[in-house]
């Protein structure tokens, strides 16, 4: 067994976080009276997603992404609205998707029965993680849960990873695998870490960026031929 320690990614790696951001943003604009078109559907997701990879850089705050994407969304919208309090109702619904990615179940099972050491590296809120990965039936294949907002730094910065690292026992860089979809969060800090990645990329996208996984896959359960072949 050349790797023993697993790190996964939690957002669109093992849950489906289009699906529950589709349907916290649903509940939001109809607890408010608003309607959700498909153009303000894509509108927030690639502004969200923007913010993200703002947060990512070091650029922008976690507290400041969370407390103003809604007010910049109704202000795109032509309309002012409390954002901190919009961000607690939509928080709410988020906390409810749980939506698994096909096969994750499946993996994480064939993993810790294979002896594997199985650990989530999130970028996020940490309670929201936790009660979705709870409410999927996924928390108890994990033996620790590390977290953006609770390490205080965020993938793919260096601190993170250190971090992390620090609580894992007998943590050994050679035989530690990030596994996750993004590739300027999971593959690039994992790689900046010293660790080998694996890309989950379910929907075949080109990779046209200088950032190289160790390996890839397009399905969750690659994973475990993958593992058995290196």
């Amino acid at each position: 067994m050349h790797y023993t320690m697993l790190l996964f990614d939690v957002d669109d790696t093992l849950l489906d976080f289009q699906a529950s951001e589709y349907d916290a943003l649903t509940q939001l604009f109809a607890d408010t009276q608003h309607e959700l078109t498909p153009a303000i559907r894509a509108y927030y997701h690639d502004m969200n997603q923007d913010m993200w990879r703002a947060y990512e850089k070091g650029d922008l705050k976690r507290q400041d992404l969370l407390d103003t994407r809604f007010s910049k969304l109704f202000d795109h919208l032509g309309e002012q609205v409390d954002g901190i309090q919009y961000e607690k109702m939509y928080r709410h619904s988020l906390d409810e998707g749980h939506k698994q990615i096909p096969e994750a179940a499946a993996l994480l099972k064939t993993l810790k029965a294979a002896g594997y050491h199985l650990y989530v590296a999130s970028n996020g809120v940490g309670h929201t993680q936790r009660q979705r990965l709870t409410a999927a039936h996924l928390i108890d294949y994990f033996d620790d849960i590390f977290v953006s907002e609770e390490l205080q730094a965020q993938k793919p910065t260096a601190e993170f990873f250190e971090r992390a690292e620090a609580k894992l026992p007998n943590f050994e860089k050679t035989t530690t695998l990030m596994i996750g979809d993004s590739l300027t969060s999971d593959i690039k800090g994992g790689d900046a870490n010293g660790l080998d990645t694996v890309w989950y990329d379910p929907h075949f996208q080109p990779n046209r960026s200088a950032i190289l996984p160790t390996y890839q896959i397009d399905h969750l359960m690659e994973l475990v031929a993958l593992l058995k072949a290196v």
